[in-house]
This record gives C-alpha cells, structure tokens and sequence, in this order.
C-alpha cells in the first residue's frame, strides 16, 4: 500500500502553497525577486529620466510584485482564511 508524503508547501504553476493557505511566503518570494530586479535596473541604468523608469519598472518589476495576486485576493475577500 502506498502512502502519501506530508509537505508544508508546494509550488504549483508559479504559486507557493502552504498547508494553512496563508500568502506570506508568496509575498516574501515575489517581493524577493522584484527587489533583485530593481537593484539590477538602478545598477545597469544609472542615468534615466522619470519616464524611462516608469517604463522599466512597470515592465519588469510590478509584474513580478502582482505575480499570482489574484489567486491569493479571492481566498482573503471570501473570509474563508
């Protein structure tokens, strides 16, 4: 007979899964990764005018901060967590 392991959390199709639903550790990932990514555009573009970095910014960095939101938004507005 086969037996199932127990995990504390899985990723699935980008998104972190823990055992109590909980988004902390999606959060902490995606914010993670989206301040790498910042730091990499302030390091290789040090002279940019404000609308080159709204460009910048909105393309690489705020994607990466609105990662899977939409997952995690509809279990925190339903009030099951």
């Amino acid at each position: 007979m086969y037996r199932l392991a127990e995990v504390d959390e899985k990723k699935d199709l980008g998104v972190i899964l823990t055992d109590d639903l909980k988004a902390g550790r999606q959060c902490r990932e995606a914010a993670r990764k989206a301040v790498k990514v910042f730091r990499t555009i302030k390091r290789h573009f040090t002279r940019l005018n404000k609308a080159a970095f709204l460009i910048l910014y909105k393309s690489y960095v705020r994607s990466l901060l609105e990662c899977s939101i939409q997952a995690w938004h509809g279990l925190l507005v339903s009030g099951k967590i």
